[in-house]
């Protein structure tokens, strides 16, 4: 597996663009120094106990916590400091239209021994299907990982199909969490992605991948984000204001405008529901009945 130095810019825009993927290695000090002190930080807390979780399994354990570049400062400093400017460089290489912005910041960990595997799917099996969207996902490693603690799994060529058909499989019945799923990859070699810390993939919303499970005493802590260009003054996942890439390129009435339009997110709502016990299930249950209408 081939890793590139961040300042690569032409073999780093070249390699993605013919394989769906780029592996990026740092050895800037202060960077990794910034990235240890996330891990020291996150390490010791009880994630899966956390109420702002996702992607519960039938246990009730959870793979993800939310919203991390507003709920930690040194998480969206990291990206603005070191990882921003790679990911515009990265962008106008592959002709993303500008302004863009993350879709969702996520701490993605794996209780140890849990089954907190992720199913094969491409980023865009979880988008609307009627709506055309563009851009690439980022996992920056905050420990080392291979496939003893769950390390990212690639399936190789997979980006150059277009989206594939998932299905969507439930897993906890209280909340209604699950996970979309592609079956037959029989056709796509699958890559296991070993990384040290503060090493960042960048890959397709439509390169399909997946993870397994930890079997050691490792929680296999990583930063996960999406960036896609800002069409149609979207909100973000979590139907809030975006955190933008370049936030000089927004002007005061696009911003107005989202923030109006986030006062009406029943996204916004629906994740501060999901956090208090009972309501959560009520509203699941009423989510079911208007969709079997």
């Amino acid at each position: 597996m081939r890793k590139f130095k961040w300042d690569q810019y032409d073999e780093i825009i070249s390699f993605y663009k013919s394989e769906g993927y780029v592996v990026l290695e740092n050895i800037d000090q202060d960077f990794l120094r910034s990235t240890k002190k996330i891990y020291e930080a996150l390490e010791i807390q009880n994630l899966s106990d956390s109420k702002e979780t996702a992607f519960l399994n039938k246990d009730g354990i959870a793979r993800h916590k939310i919203d991390m570049m507003r709920n930690y400062p040194s998480v969206i400093e990291i990206f603005k400091n070191h990882i921003n400017d790679v990911i515009s460089k990265l962008a106008e290489g592959v002709k993303l239209q500008t302004p863009l912005y993350f879709t969702h910041s996520k701490l993605s960990f794996k209780v140890p021994y849990a089954e907190v595997s992720w199913f094969p799917h491409q980023d865009i099996g979880y988008k609307d299907p009627k709506e055309i969207r563009q851009g690439f996902a980022l996992l920056l490693a905050l420990e080392a990982m291979d496939k003893n603690n769950g390390a990212l799994e690639l399936y190789e060529g997979s980006h150059k199909v277009g989206r594939i058909n998932h299905d969507r499989k439930k897993e906890n019945m209280d909340l209604g969490d699950g996970q979309m799923e592609v079956d037959d990859l029989s056709r796509f070699p699958k890559l296991t992605i070993n990384m040290n810390m503060g090493d960042i993939v960048i890959f397709s919303q439509y390169m399909v991948h997946s993870s397994g499970i930890s079997t050691i005493d490792s929680h296999r802590l990583a930063l996960i984000s999406e960036v896609e260009e800002l069409k149609n003054l979207k909100l973000d996942d979590y139907g809030k204001i975006p955190v933008f890439i370049e936030p000089g390129k927004i002007s005061i009435y696009s911003r107005i405008y989202l923030l109006i339009k986030s006062y009406t997110s029943l996204t916004k709502y629906w994740f501060m529901i999901r956090q208090i016990n009972g309501l959560n299930k009520i509203a699941r249950k009423a989510l079911d009945l208007m969709r079997n209408r």
